[in-house]
């Protein structure tokens, strides 16, 4: 039997020398698995046929490619829960495209933490991604369209309110504090008032400073929307 190693993921083989991934969603994953027991030879036309597939979408954006299983950024290998999500869209042939973008914008937030956690709070609260890799967000407003807390950011469709990152709070152990907060839609019973109003907000990955571990992960801090 050919060497391999079978996870949740896909199944990654080696064969003369070189490793090779195929993900579950994969439309020959079983056809390859069943032919572990074939040749090296054989089972290596059958990897270059996908390989051929899914290399076509290789330029994800300018500085993030795909090649044998890996995605790349600046040359770079990424890891991590959304990287895999990627890799599943292209192995898939679904459009890669927007969270190809995403995640090129994620990679110029400061914070590891953030990076790390930040799609699968966008899972969670089914918070969807846009073709330009932003992503949108609801927020609670007041009447007169300015902000609950404070009530000095005007948040009237089409503005753009910002604040300097280093003013909001990026402890994710602190539940209420600085920063400008935005939540999914599952979080609005707890931050709406009847006589505002509620707006979807759009968010740049980059700008996102922490996200508080109350409320089941459904709110964020955030320095520009």
């Amino acid at each position: 039997m050919i060497p391999h190693i079978n996870t949740t993921y896909g199944v990654t083989v080696v064969i003369k020398g070189r490793p090779y991934h195929v993900s579950v969603f994969d439309a020959q994953y079983e056809e390859i698995l069943d032919s572990l027991h074939c040749s090296e030879d054989y089972v290596l036309d059958l990897l270059e046929e996908t390989a051929r597939k899914v290399e076509a979408a290789a330029n994800l954006t300018p500085n993030m490619d795909y090649n044998g299983g890996v995605v790349y950024h600046r040359g770079i290998p990424m890891h991590g829960y959304a990287v895999d999500k990627l890799v599943g869209f292209i192995e898939a042939d679904m459009d890669p495209a927007p969270l190809a973008r995403f995640l090129e914008r994620l990679e110029a937030n400061p914070s590891l933490q953030t990076r790390e956690d930040l799609y699968q709070f966008l899972e969670y609260g089914k918070m969807p991604i846009t073709e330009r890799g932003t992503f949108l967000a609801y927020k609670a407003i007041r009447a007169d369209w300015k902000d609950i807390h404070s009530g000095t950011f005007d948040n009237s469709i089409g503005s753009f309110c910002q604040m300097p990152r280093s003013k909001v709070d990026d402890r994710k152990e602190n539940t209420c504090s600085r920063g400008l907060h935005v939540c999914s839609f599952d979080y609005l019973p707890h931050f709406s008032h009847a006589n505002g109003h509620v707006v979807i907000v759009e968010i740049d990955p980059a700008d996102v400073v922490s996200i508080p571990v109350d409320y089941n992960n459904t709110k964020m801090r955030v320095s520009a929307y």
